[in-house]
């Protein structure tokens, strides 16, 4: 007999918490599993309506362990690589099954030279971080307004987006990091 393992529970509340928290004028798209090489869902934002021209991607994750532990994943260094050359955003959503907290930092912001503990060149794995100050909460979008300012919004060398998004990058980001509240 088949059993429900813990880990496809905790992907079960990810999803169904992230749906929860989004606008109503969000569509939220699941990127079938058999095509999920690390981001499970597409989000477009409407705006009355109407179509903004703004997408991103969404890579839930889930855990139960102690939150202190949570806000630090091991990640698959080839996820890093691809989330890098997506031409869309990323946005990192850890969920927190004990407390039902969910926690949302853009991939963009992740830099590995200002990384606690760095991995080595050609390491297969890397380590992405969220703080307290992630927490996707129900006034976020109100409470935060530029996630691009200071050292995460700085294009580094060598880790420049695609080229469609280069052009539309400084508006449309700041307006969907506005709307994400971050």
């Amino acid at each position: 007999m088949r059993q429900r393992t813990r880990a496809h529970e905790l992907e079960t509340l990810s999803k169904r918490d992230f749906a929860s928290r989004i606008p109503l004028d969000w569509v939220d798209r699941p990127i079938d599993a058999a095509d999920d090489y690390g981001i499970d869902r597409q989000v477009e934002i409407f705006n009355a309506g109407r179509p903004t021209g703004l997408e991103l991607y969404v890579q839930l994750k889930a855990t139960d362990q102690e939150l202190a532990r949570a806000f630090a994943m091991s990640l698959a260094a080839k996820h890093r690589d691809h989330y890098a050359s997506l031409a869309l955003p990323v946005l990192m959503c850890p969920f927190h099954a004990p407390t039902g907290r969910m926690f949302a930092k853009w991939f963009h912001t992740y830099d590995p030279h200002y990384s606690r503990a760095r991995s080595p060149e050609g390491a297969a794995t890397f380590t992405f971080r969220w703080e307290e100050t992630d927490e996707w909460v129900e006034h976020t979008p109100e409470r935060r307004r530029d996630a691009h300012g200071g050292r995460a919004g700085q294009r580094r060398a060598g880790h420049d987006r695609a080229p469609g998004l280069r052009a539309a990058a400084p508006t449309k980001l700041r307006g969907l990091a506005e709307q994400l509240g971050h």
